[in-house]
């Protein structure tokens, strides 16, 4: 293992640099746009929802792997925000829009976080 830190050591650390980065993005974008539109309550409440799902990623990685799976809480995320989705839509009819920009928004940046990260992570025995 010290061979392969030392081999992959700056890519480790800037791959892992993602994953802050991406929890700062991924939560704070629609916490913020939330925040500022608190007259709009159709919005605020829609985005509040998905920075809340946002940040269930970090509660799903620190359950048992036998539950969930190591690599695969963000599929428990995506879960609960197309729950968020379907609900809306049973509800009114159609998807709102804070859903139709912040879902694909928030699978893109797990797309490129998985990327970047996923190949550097050492295999398990």
């Amino acid at each position: 293992m010290p061979s392969y830190h030392r081999r992959y050591a700056e890519a480790i650390d800037a791959s892992f640099f993602i994953v802050p980065v991406y929890g700062l993005i991924v939560f704070g974008v629609p916490f913020v746009i939330a925040a500022l539109w608190r007259e709009r309550r159709d919005w605020h409440y829609r985005l509040m929802y998905v920075a809340t799902c946002a940040l269930g990623g970090a509660g799903f990685i620190r359950l048992p792997e036998w539950m969930f799976g190591n690599n695969y809480f963000p599929l428990w995320v995506d879960a609960f925000l197309i729950a968020g989705v379907v609900r809306d839509y049973v509800a009114t009819g159609r998807v709102h829009l804070a859903y139709r920009a912040s879902v694909p928004f928030i699978v893109l940046c797990q797309l490129i976080e998985y990327r970047l990260v996923v190949p550097y992570l050492p295999s398990t025995p």
